[in-house]
């Protein structure tokens, strides 16, 4: 849902090219996350639970920042918004999925 988000506006923004470029680098870093989950399994990383895949995720979301502040001496508003609503959905989504509800949901898939 993120990447499908802020990859459609990154496109309806297109003409605005600091805004586009901007979200569709968040977008394509929302998607990373199965992919450094699967990394995260190899025991030197820590094991399924370790910190991997967060850690990256917001490492990645921060050089996006160090790049505004570097460059602009600010904070882009596309980069806070769409920072802002890839935490937040991810928020979101890991407490349904923590909730009696989210797992009676994947009971019910298996």
């Amino acid at each position: 849902m993120t990447f499908a988000v802020l990859g459609w506006a990154g496109i309806l923004l297109r003409r605005r090219a600091a805004a586009h470029k901007r979200l569709l680098v968040i977008a394509t870093v929302s998607v990373l996350g199965p992919a450094l989950a699967r990394l995260a399994r190899l025991p030197f990383f820590g094991g399924e639970q370790g910190p991997l895949t967060v850690s990256v995720l917001l490492a990645l979301l921060a050089a996006v920042v160090i790049h505004d502040v570097v460059t602009m001496r600010k904070l882009h508003p596309a980069t806070t918004a769409g920072i802002s609503f890839a935490i937040a959905v991810s928020v979101i989504f890991n407490a349904i999925a923590a909730a009696p509800v989210g797992l009676s949901l994947v009971r019910w898939l298996q």
